[in-house]
């Protein structure tokens, strides 16, 4: 009995913690059909922002400096049209407002997103 007494307040305040830790999984859970729902009833409003590229998204490229020995890896913000085969990599960086762009013509590439 005097162990339960020690012990109460502890038992209670995770009692209350498993609790909180549910609810809140509970109401994720039920956002996240929300959104589903809402993107199968609607989907047109979910389409690519630019229906000019088949493809586009972040990539990020590993580059490795032998003479150093060091590696760095740099975000690009990449469009691809499939129809003429261009690739556009646009360098993204939070602190430069210069943006980097280059363009790259294939006749065939594999794109695997």
């Amino acid at each position: 009995q005097e162990i339960y007494k020690e012990f109460d307040y502890f038992i209670r305040f995770l009692h209350h913690r498993v609790l909180k830790c549910r609810e809140n999984f509970d109401c994720f859970q039920r956002e996240g059909e929300d959104l589903k729902w809402k993107m199968l009833m609607r989907p047109e409003e979910h389409l690519l922002k630019n229906q000019e590229f088949d493809r586009e998204g972040y990539l990020f490229l590993i580059e490795r400096n032998k003479i150093i020995g060091t590696t760095a890896a740099t975000k690009h913000y990449c469009q691809y049209r499939k129809d003429i085969g261009l690739l556009r990599l646009i360098t993204f960086t939070q602190t430069s407002t210069k943006q980097d762009l280059y363009d790259a013509f294939f006749e065939y590439i594999y794109v695997c997103w």
